[in-house]
């Protein structure tokens, strides 16, 4: 009776083992990539983007939102908003320390969106992130601190 109870235990292992292959637990870092790839939470039917660049925001405006923004006086969204807050020097929530300077950098690492902007600025000792609401009535941009964070 004990080699037959072996061999029961050697089946259930083995179909365990099968079983674990199937569903690819024993598959490497490497291997998952693809499968997570595959997921369904991947967002489809977006819009290709350009790579963000250093001299680029990253955008996060529909077709709808630069065309209301273009209604309420904006000729060039992105760059006005950019530029806008670029120059708001009243908005920095910190001094420069060691003779710099803080001023926002408009680069990759800024996300514009609809009614807000996530910006870094900083003096080149010390950085800082920013969360900026906007309002825009008659080409004139409005801005708002909302919170602030130093990394």
């Amino acid at each position: 009776m004990k080699a037959m109870e072996r061999y029961v235990y050697l089946g259930i292992i083995l179909l365990l083992a099968a079983g674990c292959l199937y569903l690819g637990w024993g598959r490497g870092p490497a291997d998952n990539s693809a499968a997570l790839a595959e997921q369904p939470w991947q967002v489809v039917d977006q819009p290709a983007q350009p790579a963000p660049s250093a001299d680029r925001p990253v955008v996060r405006l529909d077709p709808g939102d630069l065309r209301d923004l273009q209604n309420l006086g904006l000729t060039d969204p992105v760059n006005q908003i950019v530029t806008d807050l670029a120059a708001r020097q009243d908005l920095l929530p910190i001094q420069g320390v060691l003779g710099g300077t803080m001023s926002f950098h408009p680069s990759d690492r800024w996300v514009v969106a609809k009614n807000w902007v996530l910006a870094d600025f900083d003096d080149g000792h010390i950085l800082g992130w920013g969360i900026f609401k906007y309002t825009v009535a008659n080409g004139k941009i409005t801005w708002t601190r909302l919170d602030w964070t130093q990394p």
